[in-house]
């Protein structure tokens, strides 16, 4: 209660229509009118009683809220995802009872929209999840009132913003640009139902919908190599732990088969698991070992670019688990810990790197250079240069066959010793 991500929602108005409803008729439309009022009064824009009012995550979902309520939607008509209510209200909204309230909430939307059409091309937002929340936005809005002036813009403008995201938000390889395998699912989840609603209209180009629907695909098959023999997800980044991220990732696959012909997406709904080998993403920075059987084993490697403000310091880190225990972990963690908690957990102290000399990680890539099998087991090479100039790096793993044993090493050399070293 009270932290950012409190004030956040609470500003965002996008609970409003809900709470509303647990009221009989009458009810439900006086406590949403004594709220509204209230915020009016404490909110006029560019001024407000708490900055979150104007936060850009918060401008969108009321824009949305806000779109519900006026339409007249009630809870039972939206699913599971805020961006799927229906385009036509399933009653005449009880908001109609009051002209004056009908005009500001029509006042506050039309201020938002024409905010969020500002965050569109800000450079804030660029590769970020906001911008995509700021796009889907203002084009339902442009779908809900298609005679507004602006409406034709509005809806040109985000569509074509969502389309630049696709491949700001992912690598070629599927794997999200935000270091961190919650984002990488909370990206999927806001992107599907945007592909579902993109699908449904006729006047968009069909080459937009077969790259929302490539780019989907391959973002579900990391997803897809990312869960745990447990059930959940691996930790990289600012992750909270996800301990049914195999039912999440389920249903999310099930809904996206139509679109799809990818065997190991099919594979992975019929034979209700992740395909056992050796997976590498070397765009995205992730490579999975998966052994087969019931005592199924998973060692995860994290070299992914070391550029985005939710990835740690963890360049080579991995994490290995079976069905029972998670015998090397990754520390995880959301992203509005505390400054003191959060500066650990980004650092290189609190994941599974070397420090030579005492020296952390900072900003750079990573590449698999080798990959070799002899005898059983398998080796990967991964060579850095996140430890500066000063340091040639790389992280050597030999990984026995059946993932029953494996083994880590890490060679530095000096730059200026080993001037032809690569």
């Amino acid at each position: 209660f009270g932290s950012a991500g409190w004030r956040q929602r609470y500003q965002s108005l996008y609970w409003l229509s809900q709470y509303a409803s647990a009221f009989p008729p009458q009810r439900s439309f006086d406590q949403a009118k004594r709220i509204l009022d209230s915020w009016f009064t404490a909110n006029s824009w560019p001024h407000a009683e708490d900055g979150y009012a104007w936060e850009d995550h918060a401008v969108a979902m009321r824009l949305e809220g806000l779109t519900t309520l006026y339409l007249g939607y009630q809870p039972g008509d939206q699913d599971h995802s805020f961006m799927e209510y229906r385009t036509v209200p399933s009653q005449s909204p009880l908001i109609d009872k009051d002209r004056l309230l009908k005009q500001k909430i029509a006042a506050q939307m039309i201020l938002d929209a024409l905010l969020l059409e500002e965050f569109l091309y800000s450079p804030s937002f660029h590769a970020h999840n906001h911008s995509q929340f700021h796009a889907h936005a203002l084009l339902l809005f442009a779908l809900a009132f298609p005679n507004m002036p602006q409406a034709a813009q509005w809806r040109e403008r985000s569509l074509r913003r969502l389309s630049e995201l696709l491949d700001e938000l992912f690598h070629p390889d599927g794997v999200s640009v935000e270091q961190s395998t919650a984002y990488h699912l909370w990206v999927i989840m806001a992107s599907l139902p945007e592909y579902e609603l993109i699908a449904r209209m006729d006047s968009v180009d069909p080459s937009l919908k077969e790259k929302f629907r490539s780019v989907l695909e391959r973002a579900l098959i990391v997803a897809v190599h990312l869960l745990t023999p447990s059930g959940g997800c691996v930790q990289s980044g600012d992750s909270p732990a996800f301990p049914r991220a195999e039912e999440e990732v389920t249903v999310l696959v099930k809904r996206f088969l139509p679109h799809t012909e990818s065997p190991v997406l099919h594979r992975f709904v019929r034979e209700d698991g992740p395909p056992a080998g050796v997976r590498l993403f070397p765009k995205g920075g992730y490579l999975t070992y998966r052994s087969a059987g019931p005592n199924e084993r998973m060692l995860f490697i994290d070299f992914s670019p070391q550029v985005h403000s939710h990835g740690h310091y963890d360049m080579g880190s991995f994490s290995f688990e079976d069905r029972e225990n998670r015998w090397i972990v990754d520390p995880g963690g959301p992203f509005n810990y505390g400054t003191h908690k959060r500066s650990v957990l980004l650092g290189s102290v609190s994941h599974s790197v070397a420090a030579p000399r005492g020296l952390r990680q900072a900003e750079g890539h990573g590449v698999v250079e080798q990959f070799r099998e002899a005898g059983g087991v398998r080796v990967f090479s991964i060579r850095t240069n996140v430890y500066g100039a000063g340091f040639l790096h790389r992280r050597v793993f030999a990984v026995s066959e059946d993932l029953s044993a494996f083994a880590v090493r890490d060679d530095f050399h000096s730059e200026a010793a080993c001037p032809g070293y690569i």
